[in-house]
């Protein structure tokens, strides 16, 4: 094994991720998704002016099942977030 071996980190980085957000959170960066993420990723989910960063680390934002249960305008939400992780990848310039 070398410095530059690949692990497998399996489900790890979400405690880092927990981590480095909940730092961020204790900083006052607790805000509404609508203020770090363009319109064009926000406008469709559920009432996102009013969740932040910390409902979505506690997994408490109220958004519903997004591989079941249909928005108002009948599409299915995770076809929303693929169409959303799409368009980071492509642009990578999504935070204001």
């Amino acid at each position: 094994m070398t410095s530059d071996s690949p692990l497998a980190l399996a489900s790890i980085s979400r405690l880092y991720t927990d981590a480095i957000i909940s730092q961020l959170i204790d900083q006052s960066y607790d805000t509404a998704l609508t203020a770090i993420l363009q319109q064009e990723i926000t406008k469709d989910l559920p009432q996102a002016e009013q969740v932040t960063l910390r409902h979505l680390l506690d997994q408490i934002s109220g958004f519903p099942n997004y591989e079941m249960d249909r928005q108002a305008n009948g599409k299915v939400l995770i076809e929303d977030l693929f169409k959303a992780y799409r368009l980071f990848r492509c642009c990578r310039i999504l935070f204001k």
